[in-house]
């Protein structure tokens, strides 16, 4: 027996060498299992109340939204609009001390700093690539709510046509003018150099002149005159007849006919239903960009 027990105390330290510990007693294994799982029960009702309280406000912001589209008469499809998004994803990083801008301030100084921010983006698009594939100009009149206007945009190679200017003919009509062909080629030329107005660009892109090559129009006598002036003053420009104005055109005299005038209210309920059904296929699959992107919405 005595061999036995030095055999045993013995072999104590030879285990306690080798990373083995020896146990004594119970009751301190049970206070130790107690107080490990006491932190970890008030972590887990501490996630469970964190997570209740981020679901209601989950709910709340988006019951927000929805009552600010219905009240607003907004289109369902702002909720995926790529501002509105922004707009969320900027409104994280604001403080207390932030306000929201007035009417006064969206409706003058913004007004002015984003018409000049998204000016030259545009711009920036469109002489990206200038000197590889040319610049190409197109325009045409328009009358909204009694007011005489001339758009002018721009598009060159994989950049889509990009709106470089809007002019409000009001004044030059006032005193007597008219939409003629000087008229609308000076305005075409001024807006044209006033990309060039940097000279920084005109070192990067080279000048006006050297990448002018086309300008579009519609039928009409006025502006094909005066994309005649224009193909004058950049030789390398050619003046194009623009003929989607004309199919456009085409088309809404044949919708006038008895036949397809009655057959335009199904049509139009079938496009209605069939963006429904896309929306919600979209949505439901996890493809809610892809649908806020298509030319259906």
């Amino acid at each position: 027996m005595m061999a036995k027990s030095k055999r045993k105390s013995n072999d104590l330290p030879t285990l306690m060498d080798r990373g083995f510990t020896v146990t004594t007693s119970n009751s301190s294994t049970k206070k130790q299992r107690r107080s490990s799982f006491q932190p970890s029960l008030n972590a887990a009702m501490n996630n469970m109340q964190q997570t209740d309280i981020r679901r209601s406000n989950n709910t709340r912001l988006q019951m927000a939204i929805a009552d600010m589209i219905h009240s607003d008469g907004l289109s369902f499809s702002f909720a995926g609009s790529k501002r509105f998004r922004t707009v969320l994803t900027l409104a994280k990083t604001v403080g207390q001390d932030f306000n929201v801008p007035s009417r006064n301030q969206i409706s003058n100084d913004l007004l002015d700093l984003n018409f000049q921010s998204c000016w030259e983006a545009n711009r920036d698009a469109l002489l990206a690539n200038a000197s590889v594939f040319g610049l190409s100009f197109l325009g045409d009149g328009a009358t909204i709510g009694r007011l005489p206007f001339i758009n002018i945009l721009g598009m060159c190679g994989g950049t889509p046509p990009v709106v470089i200017g809007i002019h409000d003919c009001t004044g030059h009509m006032v005193v007597g003018g008219k939409k003629d062909a000087s008229y609308i080629a000076d305005l075409f030329r001024n807006q044209m150099e006033e990309l060039f107005s940097d000279p920084k660009h005109a070192r990067m892109f080279g000048t006006l002149k050297e990448n002018t090559d086309t300008f579009f129009f519609d039928g009409a006598s006025n502006v094909q005159k005066a994309g005649e002036v224009l193909s004058v003053h950049y030789p390398r420009a050619v003046c194009l007849h623009g003929a989607e104005h004309v199919i456009s055109l085409y088309f809404a005299d044949i919708s006038k006919l008895p036949p397809i005038k009655v057959s335009i209210p199904m049509n139009s309920f079938v496009y209605i239903f069939i963006r429904i059904s896309l929306f919600y296929i979209l949505t439901t699959f996890g493809c809610f960009t892809l649908c806020c992107q298509s030319p259906w919405f």
